[in-house]
């Protein structure tokens, strides 16, 4: 009997893996089955070689020249995390933060348009609901942005913008993804956590659902079908956008 041929893996690119949360999802990603991963951030992998995340690494600005096409050959999707926390310090970090998040992230989405990446899940932060009152709802999926004019809120919410005119001109399929932080809850006492966060473990193995999972055809006459994607991963789907919200923890007012 003729056995069916081996399927492809899916070739996964992962901007900002030298982060405490792009490395922990690197290696999540890099012992499932069926993933090829490759990754990429604008600072060389730290620490001791040992170590190091798995290769293949690229260092890349992803700026707009062709070296951000060549990053993107041969990938089927692209896990844009950088956003929520970018490898960027000193005096312009805040700049540096905004800018990475809108012109890095039009530059990625607009080669990865082109090279015909199926889909992008772009991380984006629960911190753009810092000025919402949680006495009464926690913000969902269709909640607008309300993000507050400081980097940690306003650069995810620039992402998220790039992503939404991408995926309305049916570019590219975009998942945003809002995380609360990503942090051990037991190794950071309640009082220092911050208003939204989300165990790291958990966020990871989140991310991952979402990489693997395939959203249903959009309903006939209707552009927003909701639905839910295990693990406490909930959106809003619209035929080129999904907006997801990570399941998260309300800090204690």
């Amino acid at each position: 009997m003729q056995q069916p041929l081996p399927t492809r893996s899916m070739r996964v690119l992962l901007t900002g893996s030298n982060t405490p949360f792009g490395a922990a999802l690197a290696a999540h990603l890099s012992a499932q089955e069926g993933c090829e991963l490759r990754l990429t951030d604008r600072t060389e992998q730290p620490g001791d070689p040992r170590t190091r995340l798995p290769d293949p690494f690229w260092l890349s600005s992803l700026d707009d020249s062709e070296s951000t096409h060549a990053l993107l050959d041969g990938i089927d999707q692209v896990i844009h995390a950088e956003p929520i926390s970018p490898t960027v310090t000193g005096a312009l970090e805040g700049d540096a933060w905004c800018d990475i998040s809108a012109r890095c992230t039009y530059n990625l989405l607009h080669a990865a348009a082109e090279l015909g990446v199926s889909r992008c899940i772009c991380l984006s932060s629960m911190g753009v609901f810092n000025s919402v009152s949680t006495d009464y709802v926690t913000p969902g999926p269709n909640w607008a942005a309300q993000p507050r004019p400081c980097p940690a809120e306003l650069g995810p919410h620039l992402a998220e913008f790039v992503c939404r005119e991408f995926a309305n001109s049916a570019a590219i399929r975009v998942a945003v993804a809002r995380l609360g932080a990503p942090l051990d809850p037991d190794a950071i006492p309640v009082s220092d956590r911050p208003r939204y966060w989300v165990d790291l473990s958990s966020a990871v193995e989140q991310i991952t659902t979402l990489l693997f999972s395939r959203p249903p055809p959009p309903e006939a006459g209707n552009g927003n079908s909701g639905f839910f994607v295990g693990g406490g991963i909930s959106n809003m789907y619209h035929p080129h956008r999904q907006i997801f919200t990570i399941s998260h923890h309300v800090a204690a007012e």
